[in-house]
């Protein structure tokens, strides 16, 4: 083979093996969907955002992005939580990003981070930090009684401060990076949730006010 043709022959390769990030739109014009959430356009930290605040009640809040059929990739996301100011003085700051989301939005995995406890002055607490659930049927109480600290674990993180967070699906496998750290946060080998490909959602949970920006989804 001439160098020539070794030449295209590699650089083909080295395209054809890319991963393209696609960045997605937080705007309510491109098709974002709010579910028992408000949403507004504003700038946090100086950076423009989309700040998402769960509507008081005991259903699922999200905002559903224009992705109906993510299997397997990789989702990267910079977001900023805390409890909100009218929250009652327990709550946590539960928010994060819920994946293979059903049509119907009753079934989902889910990775998120509870904003306070990063700090907390409790073990227990910062034990409690991040945290992987699937609805239905498997809420962090259940899984916390029946599987004690496999689906959670900490990270020190700060309410209100900006932080770089990375989820990588793989099958049945999902792993979060905070912070860009080399090394996985968390890892979840055999996920819960019986659908497997689906919508991709901003998750938040009750009495909870956060910020996200710049999502982009490698499939």
């Amino acid at each position: 083979m001439t160098q020539t043709k070794l030449f295209l022959v590699l650089t083909l390769y080295f395209f054809c093996t890319i991963t393209f990030a696609q960045k997605i739109s937080l705007k309510k014009a491109d098709g974002i969907i709010p579910i028992n959430t408000e949403t507004t356009e504003q700038k946090h930290k100086g950076k423009e955002a989309l700040k998402v605040k769960a509507i008081k009640n005991n259903k699922s809040a999200m905002v559903l992005l224009p992705i109906v059929d993510f299997s397997e990739g990789t989702i990267e996301f910079e977001m900023a939580a805390d409890r909100a100011a009218d929250s009652h003085p327990e709550s946590r700051g539960f928010a994060g990003l819920a994946f293979h989301i059903s049509k119907d939005t009753t079934a989902f995995d889910v990775i998120y981070l509870r904003a306070t406890n990063g700090r907390a002055e409790d073990q227990v607490r910062r034990n409690h930090t991040v945290q992987y659930m699937a609805q239905p049927g498997f809420d962090f109480q259940v899984l916390r009684e029946k599987f004690p600290e496999k689906y959670e674990t900490y990270v020190d993180i700060v309410p209100n401060e900006w932080i770089k967070l990375k989820i990588v699906v793989n099958g049945r496998m999902t792993k979060l990076y905070v912070h860009e750290q080399e090394q996985p946060t968390l890892i979840v080998k055999d996920m819960l949730n019986k659908t497997t490909i689906g919508g991709i959602a901003l998750w938040v949970g009750g009495g909870t006010e956060a910020y996200y920006r710049n999502v982009r989804i490698s499939k």
